[in-house]
């Protein structure tokens, strides 16, 4: 998706890769709570919790 060369279009471009990147890293961690999750079995719930609180 091209807009007008410029800085519009710079902002745009850097915007979505650093999403991209971010959504990437957020999947990888989820796939390895899940894995996580498995091994941990009923403590995960209150551990996905307190990860959540970290995080914001």
């Amino acid at each position: 998706m091209k807009q007008p060369i410029g800085n519009g279009w710079v902002i745009v471009r850097i915007g979505s890769w650093s999403f991209g990147r971010d959504a990437a890293a957020a999947r990888i961690l989820v796939e390895k709570e899940k894995r996580n999750d498995e091994r941990r079995g009923s403590r995960r719930d209150h551990h996905k919790q307190e990860r959540r609180e970290a995080c914001t």
